[in-house]
């Protein structure tokens, strides 16, 4: 964390002792007021659990703490705090001058009058409403919109709605034409230990299917298909992809327009920083940033990746610049490392460019397998080669939670309309970033992972060729 938001954090920590006389003679006068603080850490927990917004809105939002929280995280991503506690949100906008913060808004108001957007996830703080009045106003909310809500209330007591399912997971179905899921949480506030988060969303009934949706040969482009005499093996079905033609592997072979696939399907991704596909000198921007990774936005091996890890931290500006300028005269259509090739790859000649982005600090990268639209296994790393795999893991594991990332690959792998790819992921401790994306993924595998690929992979293509035996 950087030092000003360590102190700002401290701040906020601090805000009800050091104004603790006004807090308290205001609550005398107005009994139906409280104090409470939801600590970073529990926050960082569940936004983990939600989709990438396109604004935060926090509905209660005090002194504008969750607010600063957000910007931390996601400083690209605007916030907007709403309180009818005018001194509380002037200490709130005294902080954002004083820390000079961007993206952020707070002001006074009735949540009431505020205008919900498509897309907006909305933090529902304990407010001064009638219980009734909140849920209604919730599922208006959420029922006319397509956003998320974090809430403390479990919205059970809406009348006509029935609970299906009531475990770690709450379903409230409707008669009409969706119904609304949630997942629930457990965190700590400074009132209690056990805190219940409730994270709703909307789910049409007509496309509830999905979860029941069979991903078969007749649903990937025809040019994906791997031909019945490249079944033999994982290495020649993986091998037949070098004659695939498509534009949209073309395109997406780039980095910065695969990232933008990712950022619109709702995935985090690394905070981009400068794409061209120009040569032109780079030095500016690379030390206008105290951290960043500058590579070639069209090669899949590691070459010519620079990655500067804070302020401290030497590397040759010259030597960078040089070598990604090179890059831009360079495709990588020859390029791959795990056997000499006699075939130009159509997709490899994607566009030539430079990216330079923000730097992750990695606790594990995770490299994703892909088998019609199911996200099969996972390559869990501490670094980036196969010397640093810990562990192959399913969406159930010991590690990290992905379960947001899950269903989003799911979606993604419908929208690609392609059987097998690998999607690689980083994460820092909190959340998932979304890197990049192989379509014929060179990752050495251990032989009982392959085949377990293999099966999946090759089954459906038994029985789209030989019908007639299965």
């Amino acid at each position: 964390m950087s030092l000003n938001f360590e102190k700002l954090k401290q701040d906020c920590d601090l805000y009800y002792s050091k104004n603790r006389e006004l807090e308290i003679n205001f609550s005398l006068e107005n009994l139906a007021y409280t104090w409470g603080y939801t600590y970073f850490d529990t926050f960082s927990e569940v936004i983990k659990r939600v989709k990438r917004p396109k604004r935060f809105i926090i509905f209660g939002c005090s002194i504008g703490y969750q607010c600063f929280f957000w910007n931390f995280l996601f400083p690209d991503i605007p916030v907007i705090g709403i309180d009818i506690l005018q001194h509380r949100i002037n200490w709130g906008n005294s902080k954002i001058d004083e820390y000079s913060l961007k993206n952020v808004e707070l002001f006074c108001g009735d949540i009431n009058n505020f205008i919900i957007q498509d897309g907006d996830l909305i933090w529902q703080n304990d407010l001064l409403i009638p219980d009734d009045i909140i849920y209604e106003l919730t599922l208006s909310n959420i029922s006319n919109n397509d956003i998320e809500i974090i809430s403390y209330n479990k919205m059970s007591c809406f009348v006509n709605f029935e609970i299906v399912n009531l475990t770690d997971e709450v379903i409230l179905k409707s008669d009409k034409s969706y119904k609304i899921v949630a997942d629930n949480l457990i965190g700590k506030t400074s009132w209690s230990d056990i805190t219940d988060f409730f994270i709703y969303s909307k789910e049409l009934v007509e496309n509830s299917d999905l979860n029941n949706f069979v991903f078969g040969v007749e649903h990937i482009c025809k040019e994906f298909m791997v031909p019945e005499i490249n079944l033999k093996s994982y290495d020649d079905m993986n091998f037949s992809k070098r004659n695939v033609k498509s534009e949209d592997l073309r395109l997406l072979y780039n980095k910065y327009f695969s990232k933008k696939e990712f950022v619109e399907i709702g995935f985090n991704v690394p905070e981009l920083y400068f794409y061209d596909y120009k040569k032109c000198d780079l030095s500016k921007i690379l030390t206008k940033y105290d951290s960043f990774v500058a590579k070639p936005a069209h090669f899949s091996e590691s070459v010519d990746v620079f990655i500067k890890k804070g302020a401290n931290y030497n590397l040759d500006i010259d030597l960078v610049n040089k070598k990604l300028n090179d890059r831009i005269d360079i495709s990588d259509k020859r390029n791959w490392r795990r056997r000499p090739i006699d075939v130009d790859i159509y997709w490899k000649n994607t566009e030539r460019g430079v990216i330079i982005e923000e730097y992750i600090n990695v606790l594990y990268e995770l490299k994703v397998f892909v088998v019609f639209g199911e996200p099969l296994i996972a390559d869990l790393r501490t670094g980036n080669t196969e010397l640093y795999t810990i562990d192959f893991i399913r969406k159930d594991n010991k590690y990290l939670n992905w379960n947001n990332e899950y269903e989003i690959i799911k979606e993604f792998a419908r929208k690609l309309k392609i059987d097998f790819f690998r999607i690689d992921f980083l994460y820092d401790g909190y959340k998932l970033y979304a890197s990049e994306l192989a379509f014929m993924p060179g990752t050495f595998l251990p032989d009982n992972i392959q085949s377990f690929i293999l099966k999946k992979w090759r089954q459906p293509y038994f029985e789209y060729y030989y019908p007639h035996l299965c």
